[in-house]
């Protein structure tokens, strides 16, 4: 399949994981021989998926964490199999600021570019940031749908997993239930009439 820059999806995917190397290079960070991840999904969903921008991946080996787990639980849960997960910032050091995240807006734009997605929810406030290019309170937005002018597809913002799965004594664990019943029948909705027709 012919992608960006009139590159074959194996040519897109290698000249990205090269651009990573340069920025990991900024913040002293050497993959080295490590395998370097920029999604988890299958290929076969790659042009009739849902693509979830999640948050900076940290320093665990991503998409390994329970955090990814319960979104692919979640996203099983409400119907939507076709999901491919990736982050706002893929270069796995312990502190992202603001600043980093907008130097790294281009490669989010690869990603779509990458995956082909039919719809894209953006999770929590930093991928917000990265993707979506102004801010939006969650508290008002959540769930709701943003298309933007760069991409043309359609973008639900929605809460990280961990606010759903961290507990609080200020927040109602039912409310935050509520919110993520909300949220992933609204996205399941949306998934459904955009990639699963025949549903």
């Amino acid at each position: 399949m012919n992608l960006f820059y009139g590159t074959t999806f194996e040519e897109h995917v290698t000249a990205f994981k090269k651009d990573l190397r340069e920025i990991a290079k900024h913040y002293s960070y050497d993959f080295g021989r490590k395998k370097i991840y920029i999604a988890l999904g299958q290929p076969e969903h790659i042009g009739k998926c849902l693509l979830v921008i999640g948050p900076p991946i940290g320093v665990e080996q991503p998409f390994k964490d329970k955090y990814s787990d319960f979104l692919l639980q979640t996203a099983s849960e409400f119907g939507i199999t076709n999901v491919i997960l990736s982050s706002c910032f893929l270069v796995p050091i312990e502190r992202v600021s603001k600043n980093d995240i907008k130097n790294c807006q281009y490669l989010t734009e690869q990603l779509v570019e990458i995956f082909r997605p039919k719809l894209i929810v953006v999770l929590g406030e930093n991928a917000q940031f990265a993707f979506v290019k102004r801010k939006f309170i969650l508290r008002d937005y959540h769930g709701q749908i943003i298309t933007t002018s760069n991409t043309g597809i359609d973008i639900i913002l929605s809460y990280t997993m961990d606010y759903f799965l961290e507990k609080s004594e200020y927040e109602d664990p039912n409310y935050k239930e509520f919110i993520r019943n909300s949220d992933w029948t609204i996205i399941s909705k949306i998934y459904k009439e955009k990639v699963d027709c025949n549903w």
